[in-house]
């Protein structure tokens, strides 16, 4: 039986290395001496990697080379909805082995005369580089005066096969960087430098100084006009946009004049950005376009946002209106239109959802928040956020509000007070596609409004503020931090972290799931603009909803025939 040497300020320690087959740890980890729940967590991931697996693991030999074999097959059968689940698999079955024995445990104590020496050479900086190739060496009984490019070679291998780490190719650069750092500042002169491997090649873009100033002057410039919001000035925008969404806009831009030069087309031939929209390059970017997508799926519908992006920046630039309509009927010759559907994420949080269980936590979720809420009298920031929490929770789970329109909420502007209840009236100017919207407030949001509105705020602010969603400061909770209320409270008392996006697309499949077809309710419900657009992205809801009609029919097809005396041919 091989051991494990561990070396500790004491001297090295041998650990035992136990020799079991993936059945045995199954057996062997029900009887940890750990916490239950850990325990539990560790038995979870061996029955899916048993159940997951394309054979039997029963009898395969359980170490980490086996478990990162096995791990890399689940990952590549696995399905869009279990991917993220397999990916976190192999760190749990790499748990179960530490756990047992079958490899060195995690952590290590680094404090060995090997490693404060290194430590000393080095400095604090580059130590971090070099550490976890310190502690491997220590682990496996390696001498530094042994150490060349193969001594390397194995550590990479070892970071693949015990590390879940993505960019193994970089961390082994690192620690190449930092051993060579010792090698040239230590005294010691049987040390060998390695030398660096190459890197990987990327897919770079090209630079925008190797444009025109012209056309970098006008991009700062459009991206100045839609982040301004400066009342007076005649070039604010009806809305400013959010800074990453003006950084979205221009590297979209910049995407379309990179894809531009990758076909050929030099950089200095571009001399201002009206060129763009002229009828041959523009047809040229979009067969381009369309041939980066073809290499990567992928890129399909980031193409079409690069063109949505170049029309807005087209309606900036003055282009004519009539040229801009010619350009954009002609885009469905040159380009194949993009596949909207709902991520696979939305999808299975969607159909989660729409269990019977989880409708009942969605309807006593906010009461429980609120409730909790009123209880906690010593905090006034938490018991602020938790009121807030309840109120915008119950708000989207009733009304198919967007973020920004639920976050921008004002008393006697937005929401009124109409008798014992309340209004939701958004002006056209506040609103995404531009038209009015007007709710009614169902019964149980009102009710918590009036929680929230008469025993959170009263209680905080001399008078009430004009912001529902309001910092004790008196300044409005911004997009983000609303979002993040959602998420946690909805984890917390739903068991789900549930955007408040995916609340919108949940009112759209409750529709459809009772009336097959009926997009345009769909679409005046969610205040779409257009109607094609609503039937194309929730058609997977759709053809679900018709699956198991078809289903059911079938059904009642075989069981009349069978009752009426059988089938006959």
């Amino acid at each position: 039986m091989t051991n494990f040497i561990v070396h500790t300020p004491s001297g090295p320690v041998a650990i035992p290395k136990k020799d079991m087959t993936f059945g045995e740890l199954k057996e062997f980890i029900p009887t940890l001496p750990i916490w239950k729940r850990r325990r539990d967590k560790l038995c979870s991931k061996l029955e899916k990697f048993s159940r997951w697996a394309s054979e039997d693991v029963d009898i395969v030999p359980a170490n980490a080379f086996e478990a990162a074999r096995l791990c890399d097959q689940i990952r590549q059968n696995a399905t869009p909805e279990n991917f993220r689940e397999a990916a976190r698999l192999h760190s749990g079955i790499l748990a179960c082995l530490r756990r047992a024995g079958l490899m060195p445990p995690r952590t290590v104590v680094r404090d060995t005369p090997e490693v404060r020496e290194v430590r000393r050479v080095v400095g604090k900086a580059v130590f971090r580089k070099v550490v976890r190739f310190v502690t491997w060496c220590s682990y496996n009984g390696i001498a530094f005066s042994s150490v060349n490019s193969k001594t390397f070679d194995l550590f990479k291998v070892h970071l693949e096969t015990a590390s879940i780490d993505g960019n193994q190719h970089q961390l082994v650069r690192e620690a190449i960087s930092g051993w060579n750092t010792y090698v040239e500042r230590s005294e010691k002169g049987d040390l060998v430098a390695v030398s660096m491997p190459l890197l990987r090649l990327r897919n770079r873009r090209v630079p925008l100084t190797a444009f025109a100033d012209e056309v970098n002057v006008s991009l700062n410039a459009y991206c100045d006009f839609c982040g301004c919001d400066e009342p007076l000035n005649p070039l604010a925008i009806r809305r400013p946009l959010a800074r990453r969404t003006i950084d979205h806009r221009k590297n979209l831009i910049h995407y379309a004049l990179d894809t531009l030069v990758k076909d050929g087309m030099a950089p200095e031939d571009i001399r201002k950005l009206e060129m763009l929209f002229e009828r041959d390059i523009f047809f040229r970017l979009c067969r381009a376009l369309d041939g980066r997508a073809d290499t990567n799926p992928k890129a399909r519908s980031y193409a079409h946002f690069t063109v949505t992006a170049l029309f807005a920046l087209g309606e900036w630039l003055k282009i004519p209106d009539e040229h801009r309509s010619m350009l954009r009927k002609t885009i469905a010759s040159k380009m194949q239109p993009p596949r909207l559907r709902m991520t696979v994420g939305n999808w299975t949080l969607v159909r989660s959802l729409m269990d019977d269980t989880a409708k009942e936590a969605l309807v006593t979720a906010p009461s429980a928040i609120i409730a909790d809420a009123l209880a906690h009298t010593d905090s006034r920031q938490l018991r602020l956020s938790q009121a807030q929490a309840a109120v915008a929770l119950s708000t989207v789970s009733h009304l198919p509000l967007r973020l920004h329109n639920l976050a921008t909420l004002r008393f006697n502007h937005s929401l009124f007070v109409e008798g014992a209840g309340f209004d939701v009236r958004i002006p056209g100017i506040e609103t995404k596609d531009g038209s009015a919207v007007e709710y009614d407030v169902p019964a149980p949001v009102a009710d918590i409004l009036k929680i929230y509105r008469n025993e959170i705020l009263a209680p905080l602010f001399a008078t009430i503020p004009d912001w529902l969603f309001v910092n004790l400061d008196g300044s409005r909770k911004t997009d983000s931090h609303l979002r993040y209320l959602i998420k946690r409270y909805s984890r917390i008392f739903m068991g789900k972290k549930v955007r408040p996006h995916v609340f919108r697309h949940f009112w759209a499949a409750l529709i459809l799931d009772e009336n097959p077809g009926a997009y345009e309710m769909v679409q005046n419900f969610l205040n779409h603009r257009y109607l094609e657009g609503t039937r194309r992205y929730y058609a997977d809801v759709d053809s679900l909803r018709a699956s198991r009609l078809h289903g059911e029919l079938l059904e009642t097809a075989i069981d009349s025939t069978t009752s009426s005396g059988g089938l006959t041919r």
